[in-house]
C-alpha cells in the first residue's frame, strides 16, 4: 500500500510540474498592435499594385472605380471595393519585432509586388510585399514607412495580386428587360 501512495504522490507532483511549466510557458495571444493600416474614415481614392502579373492603377471617380492601367478595361466594381474595404482596415497575421531587420531574409529587399494607395486626404501608403513564410500560407511585408516586418495571410495578399482578367468586368452583353419586346 505504501508503493501505491509513493506512485500517486509521485504522479501528482509530476501533473504539477507539467501544468506549471505549460501554463507558463503559453503565448499572449496578440500583445503587440497587429493594425497594418485603419482608416475607415477615410476613402481611399487611387490604388497601385505592381508584381510580376504587371501594372494595375485603379482610380476612384465619382461614378466609381475606374481602371487605368493596364487598359483603361470596364472593371468589375466588387473586385476593387474588396479592395479598397482591406486597405482602410487591414490587421496582419503577426508583428516581428527586430531592430534593424535584415530586409533580404524577408525578400523585401527586392519585393515580390507593391501595393500603393492614395486616400482623399492626400496620405499615401506603400505596402512591400515579400517571400512567403516557411508554412508556405503566409508573406512576410512591410509598410515604406515603419520599420516592422508583418506577416500576412495568403488570402489577403493573393487578392491583390490577381491578374488584371480577375478584375474585369464580366458582363457579356447588357441588355434593359424594359427594351425587349419578344424572344424567339
Amino acid at each position: 500500500m505504501k508503493k501505491f501512495w509513493i506512485a500517486a504522490a509521485f504522479l501528482v507532483v509530476l501533473a504539477g510540474i507539467v501544468g506549471l511549466t505549460m501554463y507558463l510557458n503559453r503565448e499572449e495571444p496578440f500583445k503587440e498592435d497587429r493594425t497594418l493600416y485603419s482608416y475607415e474614415d477615410r476613402e481611399v481614392e487611387e490604388i497601385r499594385i505592381v508584381s510580376e502579373q504587371g501594372e494595375l492603377y485603379f482610380v476612384k471617380k465619382p461614378e466609381g472605380w475606374t481602371m487605368v492601367k493596364p487598359e483603361p478595361y470596364k472593371i468589375d466594381p466588387s473586385a476593387v471595393g474588396w479592395l479598397e474595404n482591406r486597405l482602410k482596415d487591414f490587421l496582419a497575421a503577426r508583428v516581428l519585432n527586430e531592430d534593424n531587420p535584415d530586409l533580404k531574409t524577408y525578400g523585401l529587399d527586392e519585393p515580390d509586388a507593391t501595393i500603393s494607395f492614395r486616400l482623399d486626404d492626400g496620405t499615401e501608403n506603400t505596402l512591400y510585399i515579400g517571400d512567403m513564410t516557411a508554412s508556405q500560407v503566409q508573406y512576410f511585408a512591410k509598410d515604406s514607412a515603419r520599420e516592422s516586418i508583418y506577416i500576412l495571410g495568403s488570402y489577403d495578399v493573393e487578392n491583390f495580386l490577381r491578374p488584371v482578367s480577375e478584375f474585369r468586368d464580366k458582363t457579356i452583353l447588357e441588355v434593359d428587360a424594359k427594351s425587349i419586346n419578344a424572344i424567339g
